[in-house]
């Protein structure tokens, strides 16, 4: 390091790393060590501006994939900002992350020699695909592919009767989870697997329907919650719901948005983000009007766990309202947990 090389003494050296998850904590140390900035005050530091979204650097510090490059660079700078080195020693800081990063990418142990390969590449980063989460309570009933091989029986008559159901399927590895009990006036739930997506989806042009769904301000209407059950604090740009345990059903604490403006027969486009401390399931409800006289235009069982998923889901309106509601129905698990949402956006038709 060069004679500027004292002002960053102390900075985290991700050189030990001998995986993307020892990367990723180095990089969770180096935030600590540079006096552990927001995600608002790391977004505002980065250059190029825009170089480090709160969701982006909030996902990827969850997870255990190696980040690209070009976030690992604008992140160690915007730490170095933050710890008052943004001096010469800078390069030479970023030359042991790009090493490190390097290193990693191709494979390489840190006691590898340079011109040694991985018998495999690492998987592409920030790309989440996560399996459906186990909650308590019944979930609802879906077709679930399944990656795991075929469960063997010791019975004969289990095995046939597994066969005989694989040829009705069409394929082994279906699992098909049991009908929970309606929730009165709601059309049935759809399969949720695969809705993590790893960019947002192409946005109708319409006009922006979702009001602070970046949490960047106070909280307050028209969000709210549906009773004592659940207590709303904002944190780093997100929303975080604090429910209580002990709830039966995913409406006992919902998380709401209301009046939405929508228009019979219209498509629509909802996206956010979402994650929880422990495996949840959570109901995300359109409704078309105020309760009583409301209709239900999407519900969808979303799973949530520790990593940030980008959800994206299409619906139709069914008639014209201006007193439309969005919820998140958070309740239903027996022990309390935090659920965060973040870039909740609803856009239709201009």
């Amino acid at each position: 390091m060069d004679s500027s090389g004292e002002r960053v003494s102390g900075c985290p050296d991700p050189s030990g790393a001998d995986g993307p998850a020892q990367f990723v904590a180095a990089l969770i140390q180096l935030r600590a060590w540079a006096g552990q900035p927001s995600l608002r005050t790391l977004r505002d530091l980065a250059r190029p501006a825009g170089a480090l979204p709160t969701s982006t650097v909030h996902e990827i510090l969850a997870g255990q994939r190696l980040p690209r490059l070009q976030f690992v660079e604008a992140y160690v700078r915007a730490c170095l900002r933050a710890h008052g080195d943004a001096g010469p020693g800078t390069e030479a800081v970023l030359d042991q992350w790009r090493e490190a990063w390097r290193r990693l990418a191709s494979g390489r142990s840190p006691s590898a020699p340079r011109g040694s390969a991985a018998p495999s590449p690492l998987p592409p980063a920030e790309i989440v695909t996560p399996a459906l989460l186990p909650v308590a309570g019944p979930p609802p009933r879906e077709i679930i592919a399944s990656t795991m091989p075929p469960r063997r029986s010791s019975s004969p008559v289990a095995a046939v009767a597994g066969f005989l159901a694989g040829l009705v399927l069409g394929g082994a590895g279906v699992w098909f989870l049991p009908e929970p009990a309606a929730e009165r006036g709601a059309p049935a739930s759809v399969p949720s697997e695969g809705l993590c997506a790893s960019a947002p989806p192409e946005r109708p042009g319409g006009p922006e329907l979702i009001v602070n769904g970046g949490f960047d301000r106070p909280l307050g209407r028209p969000w709210r919650t549906s009773s004592a059950k659940v207590e709303l604090t904002a944190a780093d740009d997100a929303l975080v719901a604090h429910v209580m345990g002990g709830t039966g059903n995913p409406w006992d604490a919902m998380v709401v948005h209301d009046g939405l403006a929508l228009r019979a027969g219209a498509s629509y486009t909802l996206l956010f983000r979402i994650s929880a401390n422990v495996p949840a399931r959570v109901r995300v409800t359109v409704q078309d009007g105020a309760p009583p006289d409301s209709h239900a235009a999407l519900v969808r069982d979303v799973p949530a766990g520790p990593r940030p998923c980008l959800v994206a889901l299409t619906f139709t309106a069914g008639r014209d309202t201006a007193a439309g509601e969005l919820s998140f129905g958070a309740g239903g698990l027996r022990t309390a947990y935090s659920l965060t949402l973040d870039d909740v956006s609803l856009s239709g038709p201009g």
